[in-house]
């Protein structure tokens, strides 16, 4: 999601991102499964959020009133249920564990795709032993290449590019 950041419960915690991003974004304090690490719980965009079964039914409501109507919330019973360390998505597809079917890998061969990058609609974030192979696979997977990317996005990016050279 590109409207909304889901952060912890504790606001103490989340004090950088509500920083960075509240004159934007709203952040939203929630918990996953009495978890505090959102990120790794629950993936999502535009179109939908999946939270693990043992999301309370206190939390999931908690999160339902804070999403658009137009965003769908979806319990998912799965053996693996850090669905985003497993799941990494943007409004276009999504690259998923082995375990739960066909899927690529990040940084030199891990399975465990979202652990290893960030991606949204026009940019994706990989670990440092990311092959060229893989940036690849996941450029086309999400659609990167043809994203327009917002005046943001490309100061971010030179900037990045001006501190790794």
């Amino acid at each position: 999601m590109n409207d909304l950041c889901l952060g912890m419960e504790e606001r103490q915690n989340c004090r950088v991102f509500e920083g960075e991003l509240s004159e934007t974004i709203p952040v939203v304090h929630a918990s996953i499964a009495g978890c505090r690490i959102i990120g790794r719980m629950c993936v999502g965009n535009r179109h939908g959020l999946l939270v693990p079964n043992n999301t309370t039914d206190q939390e999931l409501q908690h999160i339902r009133n804070c999403l658009p109507d137009s965003v769908a919330i979806q319990r998912v019973e799965e053996r693996l249920s850090a669905l985003g360390n497993v799941i990494a998505c943007n409004d276009y597809v999504a690259l998923v564990h082995p375990d739960l079917d066909r899927a690529g890998t990040v940084n030199r061969g891990s399975e465990v795709i979202a652990s290893g990058m960030v991606v949204n609609d026009w940019c994706a974030f990989c670990g440092l032993d990311t092959t060229s192979t893989e940036l690849s696979v996941i450029e086309s997977v999400f659609r990167l290449n043809e994203a327009q990317p917002s005046a943001i996005a490309t100061s971010m990016r030179d900037s990045l590019i001006e501190s790794l050279t």
